[in-house]
């Protein structure tokens, strides 16, 4: 029997571990009877921080031990489990933020008390029946996302008719259809390979825990965004119509879906040819000039409020020392022990370093795309790589769905193990910092080396006779 039509009865426990995570994320997202303080910061309750804790643990065990094996899967394997735990997941209440009640509320501010939400925020509707789910500080802030974004909430809020899990399971929706996507295009993307070896490769992708989680379970935009990026790979990679027109349009979509799409533009710039780049760059910023006009027309009284916030973006200014990225932290630690964060230089030199290490990056990764050391796809998660861990100061989970998809599509043992190694990381901070999070993983990567190479397997020295 071969593998593409048969699932061997060895990796059945595999799939069954996919399942069973999420089947135990559902049952555990609807253990706290007070729906409005379901959440990881407001559950009050030790004993599901740690069921949480455990479920999540075991998915990261399980994830960790598929990208070390390379089991062989067949495609029966692969869909079914990702159909049954994505469909789980979706089902589940978002457990881990607040998001999908913000995203629901975004719309409701625009769709049905007609103002604009880059300007109002949900918070200042204080009579909404809905404020109970919105109890964070970001509830405070006008809608933080770009113009394509809000359009699908306003979607969303008229197709909810005022219902607002309609309305958060909609978002849901989406962004589980968006992280489908992402896995048919991934698999087209990623270098051709036999059976047993692709389906595998699309299992990381397919079974990623991060990504399951931020998408189906709690309906992040992201899958939406690695979408469009993925698009813009595979549109430019067939060439004709598609890389001249097609793939522009994708990228455009993305810059005004969540505005950092726009690093990506000197990637794709780089991988046309000479002769052509600067038709293709003019027609990329005609396309995302024109298509920001229609987007924003609505919304045109407060472009100058958007363009005052991008310039001062709190996940790009604030600093919250709990949620910096592990070289961040770092940093951040290192200059407060020299003592150069205090005083009228608060946060020049972590601002001047962190500025100055992402643009080191960026050179030399387009300088090798250049020379063709790396990729179009490799250059993209090498970008966003570098975005989220040098450039972000608030960094969340669902932050690194971009760069984990492009990671894996990428798809060479090193691009692999940077995405396992982000996916990791990004479960465990719900329940440690980045910083500590990272250290963790030394610490078992450590052990697991340590184990593989028998160290403590060393032969015992006969004593003799007694």
């Amino acid at each position: 029997m071969t593998l593409e039509g048969h699932v061997p009865r060895a990796r059945w426990p595999l799939m069954a571990v996919v399942v069973a995570f999420s089947a135990g994320i559902l049952i555990a997202s609807f253990l706290k009877s007070d729906l409005t303080h379901n959440d990881f910061e407001r559950f009050e309750d030790l004993r599901l921080t740690f069921l949480f804790f455990g479920l999540l643990g075991a998915a990261c065990l399980a994830y960790a031990a598929l990208w070390m094996d390379r089991p062989p899967l067949s495609a029966g394997t692969v869909v079914a489990g990702a159909a049954v735990a994505g469909l789980l997941l979706f089902i589940s209440f978002p457990v881990g933020s607040k998001d999908a009640f913000l995203y629901a509320f975004f719309g409701k501010v625009w769709g049905t008390y007609h103002t604009n939400p880059y300007v109002a925020p949900p918070a200042a509707f204080i009579d909404d029946a809905w404020q109970p789910y919105v109890q964070v500080i970001w509830a405070k802030q006008p809608a933080p996302y770009g113009p394509l974004f809000l359009w699908q909430t306003r979607l969303v809020d008229a197709i909810a008719h005022g219902n607002l899990f309609a309305s958060v399971w909609t978002h849901k929706a989406i962004a589980t259809l968006a992280l489908a996507g992402c896995i048919a295009l991934g698999a087209r993307l990623m270098a051709p390979a036999a059976a047993a070896e692709r389906w595998y490769r699309i299992a990381l992708l397919a079974w990623n825990p991060l990504l399951l989680f931020e998408s189906a379970g709690n309906g992040h935009n992201d899958a939406v965004m690695a979408l469009l990026v993925l698009a813009a790979l595979w549109l430019h990679r067939r060439g004709g119509v598609s890389r001249g027109v097609l793939a522009p349009a994708a990228l455009a979509a993305g810059v005004w879906y969540k505005w950092y799409a726009v690093l990506f533009l000197p990637a794709f710039l780089v991988a046309v040819r000479r002769g052509e780049r600067r038709r293709w760059l003019m027609l990329v910023l005609v396309t995302i000039a024109v298509s920001g006009v229609l987007l924003l027309a609505p919304l045109a009284d407060a472009v100058p409020l958007v363009v005052h916030r991008l310039a001062g973006y709190e996940n790009l200014r604030e600093v919250f020392p709990l949620q910096l990225s592990p070289l961040l932290a770092a940093l951040h630690w290192g200059l407060e022990r020299a003592g150069v964060t205090g005083g009228p230089w608060t946060l020049t030199w972590f601002d001047a370093a962190r500025g100055g290490a992402f643009a080191l990056v960026a050179v030399i990764v387009l300088l090798l795309q250049m020379r063709g050391s790396v990729g179009l796809v490799e250059s993209t998660c090498a970008l966003s790589v570098a975005f989220t861990m040098l450039v972000i100061t608030i960094l969340w989970p669902w932050h690194l769905e971009v760069p984990v998809i492009l990671g894996l599509v990428a798809g060479t043992p090193g691009w692999s193990a940077l995405a396992v190694t982000l996916t990791l990381l990004g479960v465990l901070s719900y329940f440690f910092t980045f910083a500590w999070a990272a250290a963790l993983l030394v610490v078992l990567a450590g052990a697991l080396f340590i184990l593989r190479r028998g160290w403590f397997s060393l032969p015992i020295p006969d004593a003799g006779p007694e």
